[in-house]
């Protein structure tokens, strides 16, 4: 059985020399990132089969099977629903994380909550004034860090 260490050679073997001498080299170094690939599957599961146990702190996850943004640590979720969004580099849907369940919230639903002459998002970054307006007029929760991070972008990538 060969090991993540061996298969990686043989990638970095094949990459180094730029091409495949034979098919068999090709063929080798595409099972070897098969098995690395399957290796990587298997330690995501057993890190989220580790940190869901009973009596953790529970990992949500969205549509994209990405972990969302929310710090609730050892307590519980606030009793009304949680907006947050993906851990990702770009954000394509905000979520609302209530009684367990996610449920998508698509940028747009922020427009009627956006200040006047603003957008309610540019890109993939949504106006955070207009997820705490959406938020306060529809009695629920955003979660801290999610709208700290929200903030950093919107002013980095929107008003720099």
């Amino acid at each position: 059985m060969t090991t993540v260490i061996d298969d990686l050679q043989t990638v970095r073997e094949f990459v180094m020399t730029a091409k495949a001498t034979t098919a068999q080299d090709e063929d080798d170094a595409l099972a070897a990132l098969d098995r690395i690939e399957a290796g990587c599957a298997y330690l995501a599961r057993q890190e989220l089969a580790r940190v869901n146990r009973p009596g953790q702190t529970r990992v949500y996850k969205s549509d994209r099977d990405m972990p969302l943004i929310l710090t609730h640590g050892e307590i519980e979720l606030p009793h009304v629903g949680t907006v947050t969004a993906e851990m990702y580099v770009k954000w394509y849907k905000l979520f609302l994380v209530s009684e367990g369940v996610v449920h998508p919230i698509d940028f747009h639903e922020l427009e009627p909550y956006a200040p006047e002459r603003e957008s309610a998002f540019v890109d993939h970054v949504p106006n955070p004034t207009a997820i705490q307006e959406y938020c306060e007029q529809r009695g629920l929760h955003a979660d801290p860090v999610f709208l700290e991070v929200a903030h950093g972008r919107w002013l980095l990538e929107v008003r720099s």
